[in-house]
């Protein structure tokens, strides 16, 4: 898929901070969808993936989050940003750019790791931005979602990380080999969620746990068999947020080795055959035209 061309368009966010978008066209008119990152990874690391989608017939995007890779600003002291920022300004800018760029308001959404979670809130502040949501390793980080006795060190790690993103004023993900470079606001709305299970990003006062259930969209929650940052039961989780949603769950084999779970979780992007055959596949039939989903509230499982 080396031959397929990935562009990038420059998008602003309502408060000035640009990224740029990499688009990946399809041969032949399909489905557009947009993917949003996991925490501490960018945009370029899904090119494979964007090129794979392409050449199944799906035109595809990924934004940069925040803060990583393109992103205008880098997390300090001084720059802080979190979930708020992603959710109300920067999803937007970069599902408003790519529908016009591909000349359809009906677009897709993909999310890995953090940015499932993060697509699941945007269509909590506004449920039509997108026409459907595919989960790929993603969940909440719930630490219960984690089984016993890992889940207790999740919740301490995170509260950890918390604690030095609070008394620094920016996380050294970068150097401690997680996360990346991460602002405390970002690390406080994940270290909040980890901890209670709710989602409640500082920011202008919104019930996101109410809104997430007026959700009504497909959804395809793809776990990864041997993912052990996303377990099934995290993906469970997330999923059962979104109560008013036709979900569709699977246990995927993406064909990876399962003896490192910890890089199954990321390397799905950079040998994505498998994960992109099933997305294409299932996004192919919710485009115009496609077999249409069973209903709000109705459930698969796979």
């Amino acid at each position: 898929m080396r031959d397929i061309h990935i562009e990038t368009l420059p998008v602003t966010a309502a408060d000035g901070i640009t990224h740029e978008v990499l688009l990946c066209a399809a041969p032949s008119p399909g489905p557009v969808a947009l993917l949003v990152p996991a925490m501490g990874v960018p945009a370029k690391y899904y090119e494979p993936f964007l090129r794979a989608l392409a050449g199944l017939g799906v035109c595809c995007a990924a934004m940069e989050l925040r803060g990583t890779g393109s992103s205008t600003i880098r997390a300090s002291r001084r720059a802080n940003f979190g979930y708020d920022e992603l959710v109300r300004q920067d999803i937007p800018a970069a599902q408003a750019a790519v529908a016009a760029r591909f000349g359809t308001a009906r677009i897709h959404a993909i999310g890995h790791s953090l940015g499932g979670q993060l697509l699941a809130l945007a269509l909590a502040r506004d449920p039509a931005a997108f026409a459907s949501l595919v989960l790929v390793a993603s969940g909440s980080v719930d630490h219960r979602g984690f089984p016993f006795p890992k889940r207790y060190s999740v919740l301490a790690q995170s509260q950890l990380a918390n604690a030095i993103a609070q008394t620094l004023g920016w996380f050294p993900g970068h150097r401690l080999g997680f996360g990346g470079l991460q602002p405390r606001r970002l690390v406080r709305d994940w270290s909040r969620q980890i901890r209670t299970g709710v989602y409640a990003p500082v920011g202008p006062t919104f019930d996101y746990e109410a809104a997430l259930r007026q959700v009504a969209v497909p959804v395809l929650g793809l776990g990864l068999l041997g993912d052990t940052l996303t377990t099934g039961k995290a993906t469970d989780l997330l999923c059962s947020k979104l109560a008013g949603c036709a979900i569709e769950r699977e246990q995927f084999d993406a064909g990876l080795d399962v003896s490192h779970g910890d890089a199954v979780h990321f390397r799905w992007a950079r040998q994505p055959e498998r994960v992109a055959q099933r997305v294409a596949v299932w996004l192919r039939l919710r485009a115009p035209g496609g077999v249409g989903f069973a209903g709000r509230g109705s459930t698969a499982a796979g």
